[in-house]
């Protein structure tokens, strides 16, 4: 819907309202009654709802509609004056609706003030705005509601609200139109250059002399730019200024030669907003493009790639410090490498000082570029700023921590270094300055019992040992406390932690007290104390070597209390030499211990290594190295221990005696006696023969035969005695097997008479049919069942027999089997006999022929 209003300087002016429309166009109402238009208009304006209107008359009277226009036949009108409104009689130069929270304010203006209609439902107030006015087409709206004001006064604009006086603005020139369109200004002066100007000005009237030269000028407040100026933008007699479709249009009244009026129509067209920042670019105002950008709500990566435009212009020019403003701007977009490879000169190290700053602040800073930062704090020596930098409380400044401590560090400021570790417990940093810089190793070993158990563990590994050489008591103490039960300093209890947990690994810190063995076998007694070793599942592995080098210490004739101690004979005391006699003794007991947890093998090199005896015999038994034990004291020539050890330990290793045998044949100061008994057990256990006794005895030149002669007496006799048992036994062989063969002979040449009257299975009488076997057995046949082709009472040793000739069939292959008896048996002889007997080597399991026939030669004898 639209309110047409028909203008035309007449005091009788003809108001309609369109209503709905028809085939013929728009509906023409009643006209509406002008009786109150008393002058001609000059201006109006409706409301966007068309409830409200107000029309301005040349006398100063303001009408004011209100009502529905569009379904309403008379609408309500009156006249909206109050005193000092218009009384002056000069014409009312605009009139302009804003929309307000609760209703509308309507702007009306005057050649010599402004006022302010506030209109509600309920009530309408009014106020003066402003004490000056400005002359029509002067005056318009801006796209935010304000009032666009040029006042009489020159180059002047001000801009008002419903609150009163906004911004003003100057323009250089008369302005004799204003003219709002999107969001630019539009103001028309007059061309001062205008050759008739000053004629115009003075009352000259010529026909040539009447085309005005004007200039339209566009502005953009927001960027503070001048969008369309110059000689484009002048024309003759501008009459409107008027906007649709996008473009500004200029209506134009130039009279020619003649004096005849020609009215012509300027299309002015927006420029795309990327051939405006190219415009823009080539004047080098990076500024106004930067503003145009973000009025335009351009990506931030395309607003950023102007800023670096502008940045590099900037740094072009030699204006340092304002391009590493611009920089700045481009801080997560644009690489940082870009920017700091442009001020990397020493002269221009404040400018990167400050880029620096910046991208720590934007959390933009990797570790290198702290590094930068700090180096340039140094490199500039202001102690402040890195202070400041190190001690700060803004948790929105971000960088790398380590590497300012380092840098921090290797520039000498180790306080700042320290304040920095402590505050982001970084702490090994923290330890590590205290030890190597500033040598403070109380504060250092201070600082980790208050760490908990695995941080303490761990710095305690990697400084133990220069904190042993510096602080060895307070140290040993620090790790007992690791290695028992601990607790941080300062802590109420502590951290929580399992059994397996509540402790560290005694043999984790050995190596720290490599200069100090008084304080580690101080420490090692501490933790063999508790029986940590034993007790606690943390340690079940590699477990021995708490005991291991606990050992070592004991059996250490001197052990240093630190590096600086020197082992010299003219500082060994008496006091001395009983401490070393008291830790063997410590020692012997942890060997004798059953639960003690050493390594054999490691403790007997230990024992040997210090010539310690006792340890030697103890581990020589414990391990079942009787030889050893033997060979031990037949080292240092003990003889009653020979002997003893031999009696001791001769059901493990019956051998011995004839080791003994032949350290006595070597000795020239040999006891007859006791070869003599060494001679008797070898005769009892039958260890060797005599033939090897005599051998062994025979090396010694000094050997009576007085010596051996009983010896070989009760060996003969028993020799003989064993020969007469064995002939007899093959006599006895001979004659049953001389025996059997005559059976089977007759067996196989004569008949068989069977004169068994009884079964052998059930011992009934025997009827027929019956079975008789060669063997004499003789069965029912109901008896035999099955089995009738064998003897069911012989069939049993029968199998056996075959079973044997079977096995003995099958170890013709197994000679494995036979070299394991031959090994094992303590007659290897007497093994190989056995084998030969049985035919296995010759392949032939039958018995010979002629087994069983004397020979001559068995005869003879």
């Amino acid at each position: 819907q639209a309110l047409p209003l028909q203008l035309n300087l007449n005091p009788d002016l003809k108001v309609m309202f369109g209503g709905g429309p028809t085939e013929e166009g728009m509906e023409e109402r009643q006209p509406y009654p002008a009786k109150d238009l008393v002058s001609p208009v000059t201006c109006f304006d409706v409301t966007e709802e068309l409830t409200y209107a107000a029309i301005g008359l040349t006398n100063g009277g303001i009408l004011f509609i209100k009502g529905d226009m569009v379904h309403d036949r008379f609408p309500k009108i009156r006249p909206l004056l109050r005193q000092g409104i218009g009384e002056d009689g000069r014409p009312v130069s605009y009139v302009g609706f804003k929309k307000s929270s609760n209703g509308y304010s309507l702007f009306v203006v005057f050649n010599q003030h402004t006022w302010l209609f506030h209109l509600t439902a309920k009530a309408e107030t009014d106020e003066e705005l402003d004490p000056s006015g400005a002359p029509p087409s002067c005056c318009t709206m801006s796209e935010n509601g304000d009032l666009v004001v040029a006042v009489k006064t020159p180059e002047v604009v001000y801009f008002h609200t419903d609150d009163g006086r906004g911004p003003c603005y100057a323009f250089e020139g008369e302005k004799k139109k204003v003219y709002w369109f999107r969001s630019y200004l539009l103001v028309v002066t007059q061309d001062l250059g205008n050759p008739h100007a000053a004629s115009l000005a003075a009352g000259h009237t010529r026909t040539n002399e009447n085309r005005m030269k004007m200039n339209l000028t566009i502005y953009d407040l927001n960027n503070k730019l001048k969008s369309f100026s110059g000689s484009p933008a002048i024309f003759f007699n501008i009459a409107y200024l008027l906007s649709d479709w996008g473009s500004v249009f200029v209506v134009t009244n130039e009279p020619d030669k003649d004096g005849l009026v020609h009215n012509r129509l300027y299309q002015i067209e927006e420029k795309d907003t990327q051939t405006k920042l190219e415009m823009l670019f080539k004047r080098s105002l990076y500024t106004t493009a930067i503003n145009l950008a973000n009025s335009q709500q351009f990506d931030l990566s395309y607003i950023t790639e102007i800023s670096k435009k502008y940045a590099d212009h900037l740094y072009t020019k030699g204006d340092y410090d304002a391009a590493v403003t611009q920089y700045i701007r481009t801080i997560g977009k644009l690489e940082p490498s870009y920017v700091i490879r442009k001020f990397l000169d020493a002269q221009r190290i404040h400018n990167l000082t400050r880029y620096l700053e910046e991208l720590h602040t934007q959390a933009q800073a990797n570790s290198d570029h702290t590094t930068l930062l700090l180096n340039c704090y140094t490199k500039l020596k202001d102690t402040k700023k890195l202070h400041t930098f190190v001690h700060q409380t803004d948790n929105n400044l971000h960088y790398d921590v380590e590497t300012a401590i380092k840098v921090c560090r290797q520039a000498g400021y180790f306080d700042d270094a320290l304040h920095l570790a402590h505050k982001n417990k970084e702490h090994n940093w923290y330890i590590k300055i205290q030890i190597e810089d500033k040598k403070k190793y109380a504060e250092a070993l201070r600082y980790i019992q208050g760490l908990e158990l695995p941080q303490a563990e761990e710095y305690l590994q990697t400084y133990g040992k220069m904190l042993v050489c510096q602080l060895p008591e307070e140290t040993t103490k620090v790790l007992m406390d690791v290695c028992t039960e601990w607790t941080p300093l300062g802590a109420e209890g502590g951290q929580e932690y399992s059994a397996s947990e509540s402790r560290s690994r005694p043999e984790n810190f050995i190596n720290c007290f490599v200069d100090a063995p008084y304080y580690l076998m101080r420490f090692l007694e501490c933790v063999a104390k508790e029986k940590l070793s034993l007790t606690d599942g943390a340690y079940t592995s590699n477990n021995s070597i708490v005991e291991n080098t606990l050992l070592e210490l004991y059996l250490t004739k001197w052990l240093r209390k630190s590096v600086t101690d020197m082992e010299t004979e003219a500082e060994w005391t008496n006091e001395m030499d009983q401490d070393w006699k008291k830790r063997r003794g410590k020692a012997l007991a942890i060997l004798r211990k059953p639960e003690a947890n050493y390594d054999d093998e490691h403790a007997l090199v230990l024992v040997q290594t210090h010539e310690f005896r006792e340890g030697i015999l103890h581990l020589y038994e414990k391990l079942g190295l009787y030889q050893d034990i033997l060979q031990y004291y037949m080292q240092i020539r003990d003889y009653d221990n020979v002997i003893a050890t031999c009696k001791r330990f001769e059901s493990q290793d019956p051998n011995m005696w004839v080791q003994v045998l032949l350290f006595f044949t070597q000795d020239d100061n040999m006891n007859e006696q006791e070869i003599q008994d060494v001679l008797a057990h070898i005769d009892k256990e039958s260890l060797v023969s005599p033939l090897v006794v005599i051998q062994i005895l025979s090396n010694n030149n000094k050997t009576k035969l007085e010596t051996i002669k009983e010896y070989i007496e009760k060996r003969l006799e028993r020799e003989l005695k064993m020969i007469d048992e064995d002939n007899n036994q093959i006599k006895k062989y001979r004659a049953e097997t001389k025996k059997m063969r005559d059976e089977l002979k007759e067996i196989e040449g004569k008949s068989q008479t069977f004169q068994v009257t009884s079964c052998s299975m059930c011992r009934s009488p025997l009827d027929l049919p019956a079975t008789h076997f060669l063997c004499k057995h003789s069965f029912h046949h109901r008896c035999l069942g099955e089995q009738e082709t064998e003897c069911v009472i012989c069939a049993g040793e029968l199998r056996r027999v075959l079973d044997i000739k079977k096995t003995l069939a099958d170890s013709v292959d197994k000679h494995d089997q036979f070299f394991a008896q031959l090994k094992e048996a303590p007659d290897g002889f007497s093994t190989v006999a056995e084998y030969f007997g049985q035919g296995i080597f010759n392949g032939d399991y039958a018995p010979p022929d002629n087994l069983g026939e004397e020979s001559d030669d068995d005869d003879a004898d």
